[in-house]
């Protein structure tokens, strides 16, 4: 529920959140998001002193266009991501959408101008299709690189990046967030995996048939114990023996156990636990603050150290091993029987993503390549110049 700083509830948005929840059966994490967003726009209400069924008959002093532009202000400033100033501004105007169906809003006609435009996809099977969706003139446009990009814009390390920076957190960096790093580099499963991993996940995991030192550890929600995964997908990730044995010893040791011990009955079981007993996630979340915040910490002391981790988010460990397994598969099998192997690894719930792995594998030497070739081309002439 969303309270004004009056401490009066915004009721009109706590009736849509309930309508989204019991008529249109959205999930409770949709819910929440909208709720994020909404939360964002009361703030900015109250901050600016705007009430927010402010609809003037100018259209720029109107609630929803000052709000957009502040949206887009701080995209600009890079305060806010592209992605999210777009999500808030679609969820304020769906909201707006659903008070005029209600007939909570009396406008003799909407205060922005619908627009329709139409998409082409391609789906798992290869079909094209073209989609028809409606925008808004507030929408704000999601700002995208060119160029192939991995699955969420995630960016992978280079080997010898990762292993310097892997060094760096054995050292500085709580256990639980290094063998958590060592979990996303090695096996590429997601962070609400990897935080809702069991002990006994790690005792059922069973060796690989084909590939000495790696084993399989099952997860998805058939899994036993289950273990979350992105769209419910099951699945077996690999992990070296040397980190299974390494996590084995840390789910006996002390340190765990104590923490197992002041945890709830119900969370006994999971592998990470932080000091006070609470689990890293929440459940079906690939979010989790307190990471985050240990994270930022190491980033910030491994780039004052001179490993070159700017912006490294937890999510680009998985990108890493997902780049490096498709370099692998490519070499050996070709890019065709390499798709179906990253797809499996990484727990893809289709090709078109594993797709992008593949396509950015094969360009990294293109690139380097050109690289070069703009060295030599450009630079090397300044440099014989003097300039």
């Amino acid at each position: 529920m969303l309270f004004w700083a009056s401490g009066l509830p915004w009721r009109e948005a706590n009736l849509w959140f309930l309508e989204r929840r019991q008529q249109e059966q959205r999930s409770s994490k949709t819910i929440l998001s909208n709720a994020q967003s909404l939360h964002a726009y009361a703030k900015w209400l109250e901050h600016e002193d705007v009430d927010w069924r402010h609809f003037p008959q100018r259209k720029a002093d109107r609630c929803l266009v000052r709000f957009r532009g502040a949206l887009v202000k701080a995209r600009d400033a890079q305060e806010l991501a592209s992605s999210t100033a777009s999500a808030r501004m679609r969820t304020v105007i769906a909201f707006y959408r659903w008070l005029y169906s209600q007939g909570l809003m009396t406008w003799n006609s909407l205060p922005w101008t619908d627009q329709t435009h139409s998409i082409r996809i391609t789906t798992d099977v290869g079909i094209e299709r073209t989609l028809l969706v409606q925008s808004t003139d507030l929408s704000i446009p999601r700002r995208r690189l060119s160029g192939t990009r991995l699955e969420e814009g995630l960016v992978p390390l280079s080997p010898s990046v990762r292993d310097d920076f892997l060094t760096f957190a054995s050292k500085s960096a709580p256990l639980e967030l290094t063998l958590m790093l060592l979990l996303g580099f090695f096996t590429g499963m997601r962070l609400g995996s990897i935080c809702g991993l069991k002990t006994a996940t790690l005792n059922y995991a069973t060796p690989d048939p084909l590939a000495k030192d790696i084993w399989r550890l099952a997860i998805g929600p058939d899994a036993q114990p289950p273990v979350p995964t992105k769209f419910g997908v099951n699945g077996q990730p690999v992990i070296p023996s040397l980190l299974l044995d390494h996590l084995k010893e840390y789910a006996i040791s002390a340190r765990r156990l104590q923490r197992a011990k002041i945890a709830p009955h119900a969370l006994q079981n999971n592998l990470f636990l932080s000091r006070h007993g609470n689990e890293y996630c929440e459940r079906d979340v690939n979010k989790s603050p307190s990471v985050n915040v240990a994270l930022f910490r190491l980033r910030t002391a491994a780039v004052a150290a001179g490993i070159p981790v700017y912006g490294f988010k937890f999510h680009d460990s998985r990108a890493t091993f997902g780049t490096v397994v498709a370099d692998h598969a490519i070499r050996n099998g070709g890019a065709v029987n390499a798709l179906s192997v990253v797809k499996g690894l990484l727990l893809h719930k289709d090709e078109a993503t594993s797709l992008k792995y593949i396509k950015f594998v094969e360009e990294t030497p293109i690139k380097e390549q050109l690289a070069n070739d703009f060295t030599i081309e450009f630079l090397r002439p300044l440099e014989a110049l003097n300039v």
